[in-house]
């Protein structure tokens, strides 16, 4: 007969699972959630009629769908055969495609500020004749 008094502990299977499982995801989520958070800011696009553009020495101005965009300096303009071309080269008025995304133009206080423009291309309603 066994005389010493060892202990003997089964091992607990599934018990440590329990509780390292959900602080895994829980960390993954939350690195998820700051990446995502940290990257470019979100693009909308929309399309519309541009009637007016403005341009002093450091900013521009244009309106589309009678609402004022500003736009960034680093944006591409694009013309209907899809090259690039200065803002000032824009046909007024026109129908444009255009990307924006709200950006900090004061503290705490956010703007739409256009990053690409592209004319669209002008439909031709001339028909031909059949005689």
């Amino acid at each position: 007969m066994k005389t010493d008094n060892f202990h003997f502990c089964a091992r607990r299977h599934g018990q440590h699972s329990f509780f390292l499982l959900p602080t895994i995801v829980f960390a993954l989520l939350a690195g998820g959630v700051h990446a995502a958070d940290s990257g470019d800011p979100r693009r909308y696009q929309e399309s519309g009629k541009l009637t007016e553009v403005e341009k002093s020495n450091s900013s521009a101005t244009i309106f589309i769908n009678e609402k004022g965009y500003s736009v960034d300096t680093s944006a591409l303009i694009v013309n209907a055969a899809g090259r690039p071309i200065p803002l000032d080269k824009l046909s007024v008025p026109s129908e444009v495609h255009f990307e924006y995304s709200y950006m900090e133009s004061k503290p705490k206080q956010m703007e739409p500020v256009i990053v690409y423009i592209k004319e669209t291309p002008k439909n031709s309603d001339r028909k031909r004749s059949v005689e």
